[in-house]
């Protein structure tokens, strides 16, 4: 049985489940959004429709808080694992270099995605990484700057979107920008990129 917390479903799956569910999604050229969700995004849910709306309808939606833990267990639906975003980047990018999947990094204060970069070609010297972007600092941003991101990540077209705006903020952005973007898998890393 599939949990549902404040009528949010969460996927009931591990690191290692999460990631050979993306690999299908990758290997068969579909196209999935993935959520870390933490507390304050349950809590954002309820006021507002539109995140609602956007937990109950990604692909994957991902614990990521002790407390959800701990709701799910106390409703009757125990959650195997808690993932957050911060443990699962590291540990996916590795995933993707050793798969040959390609990455692009969004989001993060100017600077950190292409420290993040360069630190996982000298981890990864086969990385694939198609590109970075940090965007202006904006709540919301405008139909021009979603152009330029749009162009930036579709000329590179790669496989992995990662995408740091804080949530849920970056799975707003996600969910309003996936269906014209050249990915497969998109997933809001929160503060998982802020540390190089």
């Amino acid at each position: 049985m599939q949990p549902l917390i404040l009528n949010i479903p969460f996927n009931n799956i591990t690191s290692e489940g999460l990631m050979e569910a993306l690999d299908a999604v990758i290997l068969q050229n579909a196209k999935s959004q993935v959520c870390f969700v933490p507390v304050n995004s349950i809590l954002a849910a309820r006021k507002d429709p539109e995140v609602l709306n956007v937990y109950r309808n990604s692909d994957f939606v991902i614990c990521d808080g002790v407390p959800v833990k701990w709701a799910s267990r106390f409703l009757g639906t125990p959650i195997v694992e808690r993932i957050t975003g911060l443990d699962f980047m590291p540990d996916y990018v590795k995933h993707c270099a050793d798969k040959g999947f390609s990455l692009f990094f969004l989001g993060a204060a100017p600077g950190v995605a292409e420290a993040l970069a360069k630190k996982y070609t000298t981890l990864y010297p086969h990385i694939q990484i198609k590109g970075t972007y940090s965007p202006p600092f904006e709540k919301h941003f405008s139909a021009e700057q979603n152009d330029v991101m749009r162009t930036l990540i579709n000329d590179a077209a790669p496989d992995v979107l990662m995408v740091s705006l804080t949530a849920p903020k970056q799975d707003l952005w996600i969910r309003h920008m996936l269906p014209s973007l050249q990915v497969k898998v998109a997933m809001g890393v929160g503060a998982a990129s802020r540390e190089p």
